[in-house]
């Protein structure tokens, strides 16, 4: 198994099933629940990868490799992804009253890529 080709459709299908979700709640449930599973899947997404540099830092200290960036750097990071996530919800949410259950929905896209990217691996592996 190739990790970054891995990786490389695990970003396709986040960005394919958070772009289907989006249309598909735009014509069948209306601006506020589309809106609201484009903003999850975009935190989702952008999550996975902020912890995906994260790991690389990790990997890159503990195998005596070239410190991409200062571990202090990856744990403020680590801290404030939470924290614009959580300000960006609160803004969402209080100004533009989109829909909550289709933000949680929005997140579960990066799920829902890991588990496509599985099936992908087991019929093509």
């Amino acid at each position: 198994m190739n990790v970054e080709a891995a990786l490389r459709r695990i970003y396709l299908w986040i960005a394919w099933l958070g772009a289907a979700g989006t249309i598909a709640l735009l014509f069948g449930k209306g601006w506020r629940e589309s809106l609201g599973f484009a903003v999850g899947a975009s935190a989702a997404g952008l999550n996975f990868h902020w912890i995906k540099g994260a790991t690389d830092t990790l990997m890159a200290k503990f195998t005596s490799q070239p410190d991409p960036q200062p571990p202090k750097r990856v744990a403020a990071k680590f801290v404030l992804r939470y924290a614009l996530i959580g300000i960006a919800g609160y803004v969402i949410f209080k100004y533009l009253r989109v829909s909550l259950a289709a933000f949680l929905g929005g997140l579960l896209v990066v799920a829902a890529a890991i588990m496509a990217e599985m099936i992908y691996e087991l019929s093509h592996g």
